[in-house]
């Protein structure tokens, strides 16, 4: 596929066809990693990283479970321990 460079105000801007856009699953606002190198120009989706308060938001009943233990408890843990 060909794309056209164009200026966009003191930048430069590849309009991305809708194909490549559907098949890299990317959406506006999407951050991306640019590279330069010798043969052309990488352009890499970033992945996000969540902070614990992110995705035990994202926590339902349908994907919490209880806690497993695969040992007996020691030290203070007996205290604790429940069958």
């Amino acid at each position: 596929m060909r794309a056209t460079v164009i200026k966009l105000g003191d930048s430069y801007a590849i309009q991305i066809p809708a194909a490549i856009v559907q098949e890299m699953k990317l959406k506006e606002g999407t951050p991306v990693e640019i590279a330069a190198s010798p043969t052309g120009l990488r352009i890499t989706p970033v992945q996000q990283r969540f902070s614990l308060e992110e995705l035990v938001a994202q926590m339902r009943p349908e994907n919490q479970h209880d806690e497993y233990f695969l040992d007996k408890p020691v030290g203070a843990e007996i205290v604790e321990w429940r069958d």
